[in-house]
């Protein structure tokens, strides 16, 4: 649900010739847990620096000009949803954004590492 809402908005908030990159990344750490990052990266529209703070809170819409022309739609509940997701599971969510540039939305998790002892192989699925 994060990932589909993330790159919605990413699609829905960029010009139509940009692009909307996804990136992954796994990072081991000291223990049998690794972090697992995924930046949504968009060229869109941007997110004022004044509108940044507000932008995971419940019902909050942007009050620029230019979103309202994009008729996105929504009820500003996505990203608070994404956000409180993202927190139950025990990770976060952030962004980083230039307005008029884009718009990079990261999602870190930290999940159990798949070792050797733990891997699932195909005889373990029937």
């Amino acid at each position: 649900m994060i990932l589909i809402n993330l790159i919605s908005n990413a699609i829905k908030f960029s010009r139509h010739d940009s692009q909307v990159k996804l990136k992954v990344a796994v990072y081991p750490t000291l223990t049998e847990k690794a972090v697992v990052e995924v930046r949504v990266t968009d060229s869109g529209i941007g997110i004022p620096d004044n509108e940044l703070k507000l932008l995971f809170q419940p019902f909050f819409r942007s009050t620029e000009e230019e979103p309202q022309k994009i008729k996105a739609g929504g009820h500003g509940i996505g990203l608070y949803n994404c956000k409180m997701l993202a927190e139950f599971l025990g990770g976060s969510i952030s962004v980083v954004s230039e307005k008029s540039v884009g718009s990079t939305f990261i999602l870190k998790l930290v999940l159990q590492a798949i070792t050797s002892r733990n891997s699932v192989s195909s005889s373990n699925l029937d």
